[in-house]
């Protein structure tokens, strides 16, 4: 280190101990706040999340933090070493400001930081990649490490990564890349990427240890490869992440080692796997502003007859739905589909009608594409789906006796004189989905779009008759580690000749907890003459919302929802939206998060009945487990 820089940071530290000598080393002084000037580099939350030293959270039950003498003074070396990183080699703290509150027990402290002159990238070279398969190509041409950037650490080593990635996909399971550099003018560097290859080689023998009452046909039919084929570190890691997602294992783990010499031209594969209890019994309960409290029980089988063929059955209650349900499911049916037979019981008692239906599904599932590397995991699904149920139901009003009404449920299919419909739903589907998503449950980024067409007719053993097109996306971004925006939007339009070929169940309705914020469940959709919600052939509904965290487990949101339900088919009309905003809080829980979010009605519906009265509520508080979306 210079003399200069030496001196600097004598002074900044003597400084910082100056003025919290009453401190002790441990620290009994709260720290109030922890901000930075001079930044631009690098963020807040980019600064943060390499210091020790944290700010204690501003609401009551927030954890609170105290200064550490020690750790504040590795700090300040933290805070360099992550700017020459980011390729900022002269940054340096330049003064350090603590401020007490006049209680003298917590402390704000504001780092200013000089980030310097960046190390800026003159080239990228690329030595010993002329024999690179041209099918790898592009992810060269990607490398997220470019000429004219600063120097980050953090980039160059991904380029490396995918570099060698590049080579290990095609064949290489060897190859190797060394990352140098060398100075060119002032604060300018070349970087060179240098490739050896090795051999090329093939997949030899899978070898399945570890498994005792799973057949080793499971592990043979998940792996994305088989022996002889050309080597590919992605298929390994595709193949992991398949077997880990299988619910007969609790740990599979996948060895692949080349041997160094070049005349090994195959590589063994050894897979371990831990078996999974395969019986499970599942007890769930909750409660929501919706549907009030809820209960459920699930049993579960998860290697029937040793293929991992699943059993499972249930039930679950709450004030607004009841089902029964038993499935059955066979991970290897024809052509890598999985089956899946469905047969449910089921009633609900929703706020615009109640309704009982009772058959089955026959699924048929493929996975399409799923890709993964060391930016994340990506695929997609294709579902056939085959439907024959008996729908029952009838709509809620307290006005069946006036004509007018009368002369609209007719038109809906329904008796004008008990409200009540019934029918035989025989339809398929088919849904395609892609997914970039970082986790299942809770993503923070990546995006999602599904795609869904449904045929109903007498020709698939039903009543109705109509064509359902509906789809879906959703987009997820993180911004640091404590801000997130989550955006979604959904359509759906119903094809028919006439209402009547469309079960009441089956039409579109919107408001609650999971779409428009501010209406209650159901509230929002076309009128009938008495201003009841009658439901409606076109959906639209948008949401996005920005999510903050408060302390580790809490977070504050703000969102605004947009959507509407028209008559007809193809009915979109995106002058005539409903829109609602509001705050939220998000409480993260081992069972998902738990959730409240106040909706308030920006354009109120005028004429609408709820319950039999005209609804004057503009706001609604929704209260649940698990994200809106």
């Amino acid at each position: 280190m210079a003399p200069a820089r030496r001196m600097t940071w004598a002074a900044l530290l003597v400084l910082a101990a100056g003025l919290l000598a009453a401190c002790n080393e441990q620290g009994d002084v709260k720290v109030l706040s922890l901000t930075f000037s001079g930044n631009s580099a690098l963020t807040h939350a980019d600064l943060v999340a390499v210091l020790a030293t944290k700010s204690s959270g501003w609401l009551p039950w927030s954890t609170k933090r105290y200064f550490n003498r020690q750790e504040f003074e590795a700090d300040l070396n933290r805070v360099v070493r992550a700017y020459a990183d980011a390729g900022y080699a002269h940054a340096r703290v330049t003064d350090v400001k603590l401020t007490f509150n006049d209680k003298k027990d917590g402390v704000h402290i504001r780092l200013t930081i000089d980030e310097g002159r960046p190390t800026i990238v003159d080239r990228v070279v690329l030595d010993g990649f002329d024999n690179l398969p041209p099918e790898s190509r592009a992810t060269i041409a990607s490398l997220p490490l470019k000429a004219g950037q600063p120097r980050s650490q953090k980039l160059a080593l991904e380029s490396r990564e995918l570099a060698q990635r590049a080579w290990r996909d095609r064949g290489y399971p060897v190859a190797a890349v060394t990352l140098s550099e060398e100075p060119a003018a002032a604060d300018h560097v070349v970087v060179t990427l240098t490739a050896v290859p090795g051999a090329r080689a093939f997949f030899g023998d899978v070898t399945v240890v570890g498994n005792a009452h799973v057949n080793p046909s499971v592990v043979h039919r998940t792996i994305t490869f088989s022996p002889g084929q050309l080597y590919s570190e992605r298929a390994l890691v595709e193949s992991q992440r398949r077997l880990q997602s299988l619910s007969v294992f609790r740990l599979a783990d996948i060895d692949a080692k080349a041997a160094p010499e070049a005349s090994a031209d195959r590589v063994p594969v050894t897979v371990t796997v831990k078996e999974a209890p395969p019986q499970r019994l599942q007890l769930r309960g909750g409660y929501g502003s919706e549907e009030k409290v809820r209960v459920g029980v699930d049993w579960s089988h998860m290697n029937l007859f040793g293929g991992a063929e699943t059993a499972s059955a249930g039930a679950k209650w709450s004030s607004l739905e009841r089902a029964v349900r038993a499935s059955f499911g066979q991970p290897a049916f024809f052509m890598h589909t999985s089956l899946d037979l469905t047969a449910e019981v089921a009633s609900s008692d929703e706020p615009a009608f109640t309704s009982r239906n009772s058959g089955g599904r026959v699924t048929l599932s493929k996975k399409l594409g799923t890709q993964s590397d060391i930016r994340g995991t990506s695929g997609g699904d294709l579902k056939i789906v085959y439907t024959r149920e008996f729908l029952a139901y009838q709509i809620k009003s307290d006005s069946l006796a006036n004509l007018t009404l009368r002369t609209q449920l007719i038109a809906l299919g329904l008796n004008p004189d008990t409200g009540k419909g019934a029918g035989t739903l025989g339809s398929i589907a088919v849904e395609i989905g892609h997914h970039t998503t970082d986790k299942t449950v809770d993503p923070t980024r990546g995006s999602l779009l599904v795609a869904r067409v449904e045929h109903a007719s007498p020709s698939l053993g039903g009543t109705f008759q109509y064509d359902e097109l509906s789809g879906e996306a959703r987009h997820y971004i993180s911004f640091g580690h404590a801000l997130r925006w989550a955006a979604r939007a959904r359509f759906g339009t119903i094809l028919a000749q006439d209402d009547a070929d469309v079960p009441f169940s089956g039409r579109y309705f919107l408001g609650g907890s999971t779409t428009l914020r501010g209406w209650g469940l159901y509230e929002v959709s076309p009128l009938g003459s008495t201003g009841e919600t009658i439901g409606g052939r076109t959906r639209l509904d948008l949401s996005s919302e920005w999510e903050v965290d408060l302390t580790s487990k809490l977070a504050g949101v703000l969102f605004v929802d947009a959507g509407n339900v028209w008559a007809g088919d193809w009915d979109f009309h995106f002058n005539d939206l409903r829109y609602d905003a509001g705050p939220g809080l998000r409480y993260k829980t081992p069972v998902g998060s738990l959730r409240l979010d106040v909706g308030f009605q920006i354009n109120p519906i005028t004429g609408l009945v709820v319950n039999g009265q005209p609804s004057t509520r503009r706001w609604r508080i929704h209260f649940g487990i698990g994200e809106a979306f």
